[in-house]
């Protein structure tokens, strides 16, 4: 895998998110380990990965459908916080909702970089 390609994709979302992007990581599904990032979380990572998986047992459990492409919550302080699923690999992201809009987030960034991140972890 070239991590070196992950990066320039961050640094895309950066670009495209300006001042609004905080920070975002990509890590392993399997062990919540980040691999690339841009103000790089590695603890977030870890617990936004176990949140995954915590998350994914309840709907189970309630027989629900399990995530799917990404799941976004609305924070304090007019925050996004944001994971997406991306077969073995996840990406998270910390946005200021005052300085990025939601509509380029979930229209352009996100379909965007789940692309770009695809076809660089599957060759």
């Amino acid at each position: 895998m070239d991590i070196k390609k992950l990066n320039e994709i961050l640094e895309k979302v950066k670009k495209e998110l300006g001042d609004g992007l905080l920070g975002t990581d990509i890590w392993v599904a399997a062990d919540g380990q980040a691999i690339a990032g841009v103000n790089p979380n590695p603890k977030a990572s870890a617990l936004m990965n176990r949140m995954v998986n915590i998350t994914n047992e309840a709907l189970k459990d309630a027989k629900f459908p399990l995530l799917g492409k990404y799941f976004l919550h609305h924070l304090e302080g007019e925050h996004i916080g944001m994971t997406t699923l991306i077969g073995d690999y996840r990406w998270g992201m910390l946005v200021d909702g005052t300085k990025a809009q939601l509509g380029l987030l979930l229209n352009v960034v996100v379909p965007e970089t789940m692309e770009a991140i695809k076809e660089v972890v599957s060759a």
